[in-house]
């Protein structure tokens, strides 16, 4: 079974706090003690701002609902046919 060397530095950590922890036990019997101790200082959305979530609306006309342009495209293509075959009669 593998040990933890004296005096080496071991890491834990999740996606909020860290600790840096150093073995000042031996080899066979680790006694870790805490060097540091690291913790994200994010505070709830509440307190981050209160602006409004940024958006971008993909399409030919601003304020353009997502199924608006296919339509529009659709209209488009069918006029230009129209003009082709009006054209070739």
């Amino acid at each position: 079974m593998a040990g933890i060397p004296k005096n080496a530095l071991v890491l834990v950590g999740d996606g909020r706090k860290a600790l840096l922890l150093r073995n000042e036990g031996d080899y066979q019997f680790p006694n870790l003690k805490a060097e540091a101790v690291f913790e994200d200082q994010n505070p709830p959305t509440h307190l981050q701002g209160t602006d409004r979530p940024g958006h971008f609306i993909k399409g030919i006309v601003s304020g353009q609902r997502a199924g608006e342009s296919h339509v529009v495209r659709m209209q488009v293509v069918a006029k230009s046919k129209e003009r082709d075959s009006e054209g070739s009669s």
